[in-house]
């Protein structure tokens, strides 16, 4: 028995090449990677803001109380070096991907023209999508009308 889907099935999409999937795996990495610097900025601010230990930064204004949860000042010491070789290991890797993508071959004004064309290209797909779906409604109206009539008959014998 072949069930179909309740749901339009999608027009079929264009096929991309290898080289626009590496490109946006590429971009991905970029990304998850750039998010991840991010992370390590939240993280280590928190852990500054909470564990460094209390230091004088004017000498008429002494310290009069330590910080609870501040970390020993060696170990607080290898904490941020250690965040920092992190964060310039994770730049590193930005930038290794930032090179690996492929120059901009267009002009300001051509890629403008090509992101014109797929606002447009989108538009299409929309409207199409929106007629699928009311001609889907309608489909869908007729059935039902049909089985109410069928519904009525078989009441009415």
């Amino acid at each position: 028995m072949n069930i179909s889907p309740s749901y339009p099935t999608p027009a079929p999409v264009e096929s991309r090449s290898d080289l626009e999937y590496s490109l946006m795996d590429r971009v991905t990495q970029l990304q998850n990677s750039i998010d991840q610097m991010s992370q390590m900025f939240v993280s280590g601010l928190d852990y500054l803001h909470t564990r460094a230990p209390m230091v004088a930064v004017n000498p008429q204004f002494p310290v009069t109380k330590s910080n609870e949860r501040g970390e020993p000042p060696d170990v607080f010491e290898k904490a941020m070096h250690e965040f920092a070789t992190d964060v310039v290991k994770q730049n590193r890797q930005i930038h290794t991907l930032i090179q690996a993508l492929p120059p901009v071959e267009l002009s300001e004004m051509e890629q403008l023209a090509q992101f014109d064309a797929l606002t447009q290209r989108n538009q299409e797909a929309a409207d199409a999508l929106r007629t699928s779906i009311r001609q889907a409604q309608t489909m869908l109206d007729h059935v039902v009308f049909a089985l109410r009539l069928i519904a009525d008959d078989q009441t009415q014998e």
